[in-house]
């Protein structure tokens, strides 16, 4: 599958964006976030490590739909690193939204695709998602800050628990080549999310031959094939 999706969306708590990365040959996650600090390979697309520059790269969604509030800032005592900070959600019980564009143009053709975050939630989450979205670039509103669901993406990955639901997503929307329409394609029995308030590293690794993996803590949890 040829993805080309040069916008990433994220909604979620407290957040470091390890890499988003085409690969010529299945990557590893990583151990130890301070290694990738400032990733600067040339299969990187993206990477954020939400610096103080970080308001430079992201757009904070304005729309009626999503109120929430965002602040960077190191998390909340005991589980935290002095000075090593993240993107922190800061609005109780309202939807959240923000957004960056890729510098450059994510082609996947004959390589692997890398998708991996740190999250770490603050607290024990009653309800809430924590997933990242590759919007599809043509659809993208000329303004990020007017983003809205209706949107489309092209991937969305992570984890979210409301109710019955505690689990990662991992969704692909593609164009059924025989009837032409746009299909959402949900992986079934999916992982559960970490629910604690440890940091955890999700990541998703799709392999050129339409296989693909999902690892929490460079633990594989969920494997199989796209077809």
């Amino acid at each position: 599958m040829k993805l080309a999706t040069p916008t990433l969306l994220v909604l979620f708590s407290l957040l470091k964006l390890v890499c988003v990365c085409a690969e010529t040959e299945s990557s590893e996650t990583v151990k130890d976030y301070a290694r990738v600090s400032a990733p600067s390979t040339s299969s990187t697309i993206f990477a954020e490590t939400f610096d103080d520059s970080w308001s430079e790269r992201w757009v904070i969604t304005k729309h009626r739909d999503f109120q929430g509030e965002w602040r960077v800032a190191e998390g909340s005592a005991p589980h935290t690193v002095k000075g090593d900070k993240g993107l922190i959600v800061s609005s109780e019980a309202r939807k959240h939204a923000i957004s960056a564009k890729f510098p450059k143009v994510l082609d996947n053709t004959d390589k692997d695709i890398v998708i991996q975050y740190e999250l770490r939630l603050q607290k024990e989450l009653d309800c809430g998602g924590a997933y990242i979205k590759l919007l599809t670039a043509s659809s993208l509103p000329s303004d990020l800050s007017q983003f809205s669901n209706s949107v489309p993406y092209t991937i969305m990955f992570g984890p979210d628990k409301c109710g019955s639901t505690n689990k990662i997503h991992f969704i692909v929307r593609h164009k059924n080549p025989v009837s032409g329409d746009i299909e959402e394609k949900h992986l079934k029995n999916a992982p559960a999310m970490r629910s604690d308030t440890l940091t955890h590293l999700y990541a998703l690794l799709i392999r050129k031959d339409n296989t693909f993996s999902i690892s929490v803590d460079n633990s594989v949890v969920k494997e199989g094939n796209l077809l």
